[in-house]
């Protein structure tokens, strides 16, 4: 997923702080995805846990991320 722009910046540098990757974390640990399994995120930003949980559920899950 690509942003452009001054709100795209801001948008990324968010999702890329400290307090946001600890947030992933929890919100991983707590989900505990497994192989196989599939995953609607609703409100995905810029995807960044989208791309944790593809992980988690590969091979055979899914993952998809709605926003705005």
């Amino acid at each position: 997923m690509e942003y452009t722009g001054e709100l795209a910046t801001v948008q990324r540098d968010l999702a890329r702080s400290h307090d946001m990757d600890r947030r992933r974390s929890a919100v991983l640990a707590a989900l505990a995805p497994s192989p196989g399994e599939e995953i609607i995120e609703v409100g995905c930003g810029g995807g960044l846990l989208l791309h944790e949980l593809g992980r988690a559920v590969a091979p055979n899950g899914a993952v998809l991320g709605v926003d705005i």
